[in-house]
């Protein structure tokens, strides 16, 4: 049975945050990532503002950037270099640059216009609307460990819970919602996910936190899977 936990006080409610836009459910491009000594081979997901590289070898070498810590993108060929802000650290090293070599050609396009079209969503332009639960909600949060923390971004869609950490990126966790035995928002600032096998999460959410709308639809995900809806 889903345990559901609310406390929130209606001086609490605050607006939702809206930082992913619709994306839906978001492109996936086949590449290869330029690490020291060699290349990995996994995807690229373009999800709503978040650009997020799933490595297929190596998963704990996946990572997440988003549209507003990148410096610039560019293409040449079948090769993409993305510039971040901030030095990211994974298993590769760190470092601002991240280099991508497409399998397919054309595939450029689409991530050299979701770059554009993030962009413009990220900054206020046209299509910058908020999203509901019903596209793709991110939230910036910290995870803390039993020693130390990490931070990353918590991201909502349609078919899944994902957590992707910036700087650990061992702890980065996927869920369809069929895996979640209970989850519980204590207040708009944290929330707990407790899966059906593998260890259970608990998030500090940063800026606004989580709207008692925002989580009764991931509420409802969760419980409409179990019933095949």
């Amino acid at each position: 049975m889903l345990k559901i936990i609310w406390a929130v006080a209606g001086s609490l409610l605050m607006a939702a945050v809206a930082s992913a836009q619709p994306a839906s459910p978001g492109s996936v491009v086949t590449v290869q990532r330029a690490v020291p000594f060699g290349t990995a081979s996994g995807r690229l997901l373009l999800l709503g503002t978040y650009l997020v590289f799933v490595d297929d070898q190596q998963p704990a070498s996946s990572l997440v950037v988003a549209r507003s810590d990148m410096e610039n993108l560019t293409a040449d060929g079948d090769s993409i270099t993305v510039q971040v802000r901030v030095p990211i650290r994974d298993e590769s090293g760190s470092g601002n640059r991240l280099i991508f070599r497409v399998v397919q050609a054309a595939d450029t396009s689409v991530v050299t216009a979701w770059y554009t079209r993030a962009g413009s969503q990220a900054s206020g332009g046209p299509g910058s609307a908020g999203t509901s639960a019903a596209d793709n909600d991110s939230y910036t949060v910290q995870h803390d460990h039993l020693r130390g923390s990490c931070k990353g971004r918590l991201i909502v869609t349609p078919a899944q819970l994902s957590f992707e950490s910036v700087d650990k990126v061992d702890h980065s966790r996927r869920w369809e919602y069929t895996a979640i035995k209970e989850i519980a928002l204590p207040n708009p600032y944290e929330l707990e996910v407790k899966p059906f096998s593998g260890g259970d999460y608990k998030f500090k959410l940063d800026g606004s936190g989580m709207t008692p709308a925002a989580f009764r639809e991931l509420v409802d995900r969760v419980t409409s899977s179990r019933s095949g809806k």
